[in-house]
């Protein structure tokens, strides 16, 4: 982290940066030596007083075109990995803080304490790839939030050209980016192109986030309507879909796709 540095550059001492950021000197002397961690709050804020960005201020090399101001309001800023362990192999995305918080929030509620025997409730969290992720928790072996090591992250700076992530002989899925990828419990996995009607027929779902036995999914819906497929929700593992395009499709609705409900 530079905060040192940069504070230094700009003749500040640690009293008159405490004052500006309304803390105690004591606080500054702590974040500078690293004894107590900036949350992205503290970032946005000391990036606005030093008149810096985030990549200079926590010494990050991300390239500008993977790291936006439209990402830091709607993802906050890179955090880690998620890791999501299933039966047929394993695959790790790259979150912000902000998809972090939604991450423990599902598992809180799910937790052995809080835990529902009825809960239908799936993961849902968008990547920095882009990619809104809504996952089966029946399809889970486990999950994992890695973080602090900015640089073991997955690479999302080309959303188009990540890999998925898979830590198995799982090949993973090709498409367009625009597409609709649904991956099946047994770990096989099918694209679609996402249209309007499937966007929201997936919508619908989202804001209701649970289903009854023998519930169908739209997958393809043609322009004409002479042909439309549908998918047993129940034996789905993930979807995995573009989230500006999804949002674009249903702007209608004032989707959120982080609405905690």
């Amino acid at each position: 982290m530079n905060l040192k540095n940069i504070r230094t550059q700009q003749n500040l001492t640690q009293k008159q940066l405490a004052e500006r950021m309304d803390t105690t000197q004591q606080t500054v002397a702590r974040w500078e030596n690293g004894k107590t961690p900036l949350n992205s709050a503290h970032i946005k804020q000391l990036c606005t007083v030093l008149h810096c960005t985030p990549q200079d201020l926590m010494g990050w090399e991300i390239e500008d075109e993977g790291f936006d101001g439209a990402m830091l309001l709607e993802h906050g800023f890179p955090y880690g990995t998620l890791r999501l362990t299933m039966s047929f192999g394993v695959q790790q995305h790259p979150i912000g803080d902000l998809d972090r918080d939604a991450v423990n929030a599902f598992l809180e509620r799910r937790s052995v304490l809080n835990h529902k025997k009825d809960a239908t409730e799936w993961l849902v969290v968008t990547t920095l790839r882009k990619r809104l992720l809504m996952v089966n928790p029946a399809s889970l072996r486990g999950v994992g939030i890695v973080s602090d090591d900015i640089e073991a992250m997955p690479d999302f700076q080309n959303e188009e050209d990540a890999p998925l992530g898979w830590d198995s002989d799982h090949d993973g899925i090709e498409g367009s980016g625009e597409d609709l990828r649904v991956t099946f419990l047994d770990g096989t996995s099918e694209s679609y192109a996402l249209s309007e009607g499937v966007a929201n027929d997936v919508y619908s779902f989202l804001i209701g986030n649970e289903f009854g036995e023998g519930c169908f999914l739209s997958v393809q819906d043609d322009e004409a309507g002479h042909y439309r497929s549908f998918i047993n929700m129940a034996h789905i593992a993930m979807l995995d879909l573009p989230a500006e395009l999804f949002a674009s499709l249903t702007s209608d609705d004032d989707v959120d796709i982080n609405d905690e409900g």
